[in-house]
């Protein structure tokens, strides 16, 4: 299967199209595989010390950006990177009921610096339902701090 990805006012911006092979992760699509325990084996192999340090620690951070896009709430996420963040991440969005239209996945040192085009169930921005931005971030926030 392959996604056309929206620009949502990204003029110019030619993002990298996403090929799912239905067979090569169908047993993470079913469900039958594990992942979480899949993320821990991983986290164990390749260990956090072979970086450098950081200039600076990173921050959890959660931004809310309701004007850019007529279409979506974009969602800016900052946290430590380290295995299995956008796994979290997107498990949680998932929990919340929202549809990820477009995602920008950026690293940045240390840093994870992601921003998610989000929509309701209904197909609409967060603003639909007052107060629910906050709830979505707060619940990111919650997951979040569990990394530092």
């Amino acid at each position: 299967m392959v996604l056309e990805p929206p620009t949502y006012g990204l003029a110019g911006y030619r993002p990298t199209l996403l090929v799912l092979n239905r067979d090569e992760h169908s047993p993470t699509l079913d469900g039958e595989l594990d992942l979480e325990a899949r993320l821990a084996s991983q986290e164990a192999t390749y260990a956090r010390g072979r970086r450098p340090a950081a200039a600076g620690d990173p921050h959890v951070a959660v931004y809310l950006d309701e004007r850019t896009s007529e279409l979506a709430t974009i969602i800016e996420v900052r946290a430590p990177d380290q295995l299995g963040v956008l796994r979290l991440i997107t498990a949680e969005l998932a929990e919340a009921g929202l549809d990820v239209v477009a995602a920008l996945v950026d690293t940045l040192g240390h840093e994870v610096v992601d921003a998610f085009y989000v929509r309701d169930g209904d197909g609409a921005k967060l603003t639909a339902t007052p107060g629910r931005g906050e709830e979505v971030r707060a619940r990111l926030l919650e997951v979040l701090d569990r990394l530092t």
